[in-house]
């Protein structure tokens, strides 16, 4: 059992080094060329897709979030999975030097048919968090594969965690939202349903998320 948690584990792992190193560099380095897959090696994963350059003509610079759970759309989410009821986990802000991570994990529906919603925003004070973006999905694709979501933020892709359930990520300037849902009572809903429900939430999102 130990060996199937091992590739999770390593994700984890390299997840909080590459944030790290990227607040520890002043997250203002130039995102590294993602590698190209060995064209005679059918059987390897495709390579992470480059960050796509921001419609406008700078990127957005976002302040951080310190209540999360007030930025939650939870009448778009709630329209879908049921009323919000009460969360088990308490919205939590972590600040490591220019990096403020932020959660909330809000419950949908009734007892009988439950939803667990987990949302994560993290924001750099100074440069942009591309870098740790294109690593993370990097070390996801060893696992699971991703999709790309076209013309939201800069750069943003879903994949689906057989343990957590499905997951959209959002890049935008010096921003980084990552949500996850999962049945966790009742009838479990597609997949596509939650990608589909989880965009659109982002994408409300950040056109209200205050900015600098």
């Amino acid at each position: 059992m130990n060996d199937t948690r091992r590739p999770r584990k390593a994700r984890r792992l390299l997840a909080a080094a590459l944030a790290c190193a990227a607040v520890l560099a002043g997250c203002d380095q130039a995102p590294a060329e993602p590698a190209r897959p060995d064209a005679s090696a059918p059987s390897a994963r495709e390579a992470s897709p480059p960050v796509r350059p921001s419609t406008s003509s700078a990127p957005p610079v976002y302040q951080p979030v310190r209540d999360p759970c007030a930025v939650v759309d939870h009448q778009l989410l709630s329209s879908t999975l049921g009323a919000r009821g009460n969360d088990v986990v308490p919205p939590k802000t972590s600040t490591a030097l220019q990096l403020v991570q932020s959660w909330c994990s809000p419950t949908y529906g009734p007892l009988t048919d439950r939803t667990l919603v987990g949302v994560e925003f993290e924001v750099v004070s100074t440069g942009s968090l591309s870098d740790m973006f294109t690593g993370i999905r990097a070390a996801i694709q060893n696992d699971d594969p991703t999709t790309d979501i076209p013309v939201l933020g800069e750069s943003a892709y879903s994949y689906v965690d057989p343990q957590t359930g499905p997951h959209v990520a959002v890049l935008d300037g010096n921003l980084s939202v990552t949500m996850r849902a999962k049945s966790i009572s009742g009838n479990p809903r597609p997949d596509s349903t939650f990608i589909s429900l989880m965009t659109e939430a982002i994408q409300r999102m950040l056109t209200t998320l205050p900015r600098r």
